[in-house]
């Protein structure tokens, strides 16, 4: 097997092993999205003061030039929103969630609003790239958030792994000594340095961290598709049928 060919096997395998290992985290951001999707398409009626004019808002950036149909401005739209989706796992994914019920809440509001023909003839094309793409980068965003969780537990803890570590060491070694050692050890790993525990939760959690930024690129690789697919071909479905 060839460098190259090694490469690209490494690269499968770990796409497939960021699907398999967070494919409840995948089902969950699949919920978060869809299931609002079909809330805001039925209960389009209740939301109107609530979305309304969020939709008013989209629609003048359209009229006056600030969102055009063009690949830029509608791939820099929405990698805004996986970016926002991926980013929000500062907040332990409160803002990864949000930002995906409230984009599936806004497109069945949207879908409401127009015949269901052309909202699937406008939506289908593009959105078979698009919508995946949010899920996934939610999706990523939930993984970062799992991530970050404990890593920061990690360093939290690292004194006690430690400690429990030493305890059982010496305790197998010279059960004499063992308090000893531990109480002049705990004194020790109060004062190491942060690096240490740095590195000790890292070399813990660093393959989420590494599935969550697999997941964002495959995101970002179908919004990127989506926005292609938008320009060249729905944008000339929709004229057609208009």
């Amino acid at each position: 097997m060839s460098k190259k060919d090694n490469k690209l096997f490494l690269i499968k395998i770990n796409i497939k092993e960021s699907f398999i290992d967070n494919k409840y985290i995948l089902l969950l951001s699949t919920l978060f999205f869809f299931v609002p999707l079909f809330l805001g398409y039925i209960f389009s009626s209740n939301l109107n003061g609530f979305l309304d004019p969020v939709l008013n808002a989209f629609k003048q950036k359209i009229v006056s030039g600030e969102i055009k149909l063009s690949f830029d401005s509608i791939f820099i739209n929405n990698f805004k929103a996986i970016l926002m989706e991926y980013t929000g796992a500062i907040f332990f994914g409160l803002v990864t969630s949000v930002n995906l019920i409230f984009n599936g809440l806004l497109i069945g509001y949207f879908g409401s609003k127009i015949a269901l023909h052309k909202f699937l003839i406008g939506i289908l094309p593009h959105g078979i790239f698009e919508i995946p793409g949010l899920i996934i980068g939610g999706a990523a965003g939930l993984v970062l958030s799992w991530f970050l969780f404990n890593f920061i537990r990690d360093i939290v803890i690292y004194n006690r792994d430690k400690l429990n570590q030493i305890s059982h060491d010496y305790s197998t070694e010279d059960p004499y000594n063992e308090e000893y050692f531990k109480s002049s050890d705990e004194k020790y790993l109060n004062e190491v340095n942060m690096s240490k525990k740095f590195g000790y939760s890292m070399n813990k959690n660093h393959i989420k961290l590494k599935q969550s930024i697999i997941l964002f690129l495959i995101s970002a690789i179908l919004i990127v598709i989506a926005a292609v697919i938008e320009t060249q071909i729905t944008s000339k479905i929709i004229t057609f049928f208009a």
